[in-house]
């Protein structure tokens, strides 16, 4: 199985007419000009898929200098073309479910018994205990896509908690079977703010 983050539609995207539509990585970027915004539930998803995105297009473009950035904010389009190969160069490390190497994953990782933990690990909106204020329960835990997994996983990179959590095989931090805190999630400790334009284009 596979599931390409360059090709399959995974990202909320709003339109400028306020339609709410799931784009890929390279429409995204196709279409920017056309979008008026990514759209996150919760709102640090937005932030969280927005640092993805620019650092595809700063990585397709060498990290553009202030003269190449200039050019490009005159342009009518971002370049999907220059985006295109270097995702084109990478594809494998955008496939969620590569069996080596999944995309912002780690293959093979588990804990000494084997465990598996539900949703409510990845969906930071899930409370792990009683719960109490939360929209989602049931069905709506049992069972996710695969977009909606790209997008929570993408969340958990940027915004983990820290706390002692279940040690991985492997980590040479674990004591009896828990590997104790490394911190949060790194846009946990910068806040997230960003100037918003009136298109996703103006946004990266």
């Amino acid at each position: 199985m596979k599931f390409s983050l360059i090709d399959e539609p995974w990202i909320l995207a709003q339109r400028v007419n306020g339609e709410v539509t799931q784009v890929s990585l390279l429409d995204l970027v196709r279409y920017a000009h056309e979008l008026r915004a990514i759209v996150g539930q919760p709102a640090t998803q937005e932030f969280a898929i927005l640092r993805l995105v620019l650092a595809v297009l700063h990585a397709a473009t060498r990290g553009p200098t202030t003269d190449s950035w200039s050019d490009m904010w005159r342009c009518d389009r971002l370049p999907v073309d220059a985006v295109g190969a270097y995702l084109d160069r990478y594809r494998e490390r955008f496939d969620l479910l590569h069996p080596r190497a999944p995309f912002y994953q780690v293959a093979g990782l588990q804990t000494a018994k084997d465990e598996v933990f539900g949703l409510e690990r990845l969906i930071a909106d899930v409370p792990t205990g009683p719960r109490l204020f939360t929209g989602r329960s049931g069905e709506a835990l049992r069972q996710i896509s695969f977009g909606e997994a790209a997008r929570w996983l993408v969340h958990a990179q940027a915004f983990d908690v820290s706390g002692i959590k279940s040690g991985a095989v492997g980590d040479s931090r674990v004591k009896k079977g828990k590997g104790y805190p490394i911190g949060t999630g790194f846009a946990g400790s910068l806040g997230g703010v960003f100037a918003d334009g009136d298109t996703v284009r103006e946004t990266l």
